[in-house]
């Protein structure tokens, strides 16, 4: 049994059909990166990688869930202290804060970078025009902001 609400599985559905066969009901597995993005998810290409990995070339819904279950769950259990962590290895001086030009520079640089105007939409949300981040803060607002819509 799924551990998927009923929301959510009829949420599934409808887009997996969009993917699906129509003959044989089952989609591809080199769909699911565009599958998982019009759920609003956002995996990285290495979870995408993983996944393929576990699951056969092609996938019914029952497998498709059985294959995405871990990931979604996984993906939704962040932790704030966890973000706090990360923020703190670029905080050398212990302040609390983190330059907005060193962010961008992380955030559009390193691993799964961030588009210049992707960064731009999450900086919005964290620079109130000092050009420092208060990452402690910002954290929490988006650990307040997952809480308020019911994801954890």
């Amino acid at each position: 049994m799924s551990s998927f609400s009923d929301e959510e599985l009829a949420e599934f559905k409808e887009v997996f059909g969009f993917f699906a066969d129509k003959a044989t009901e089952k989609m591809q597995t080199d769909d699911l990166a565009t599958l998982m993005r019009g759920l609003g998810k956002n995996p990285l290409e290495s979870e995408i990688e993983q996944m393929k990995g576990e699951c056969s070339d092609t996938l019914d819904f029952a497998t498709f869930l059985t294959c995405m279950e871990k990931p979604l769950k996984e993906k939704s259990q962040w932790k704030e202290q966890d973000i706090l962590e990360s923020f703190e290895c670029f905080d050398a001086e212990g302040t609390g804060t983190i330059a907005t030009t060193e962010l961008r520079n992380i955030l559009c640089d390193l691993g799964e970078a961030f588009t210049s105007a992707e960064f731009d939409m999450f900086i919005s949300e964290a620079d109130d025009g000092s050009g420092k981040v208060d990452y402690k803060t910002f954290v929490h607002n988006l650990s307040s902001k997952k809480k308020d819509k019911g994801d954890d």
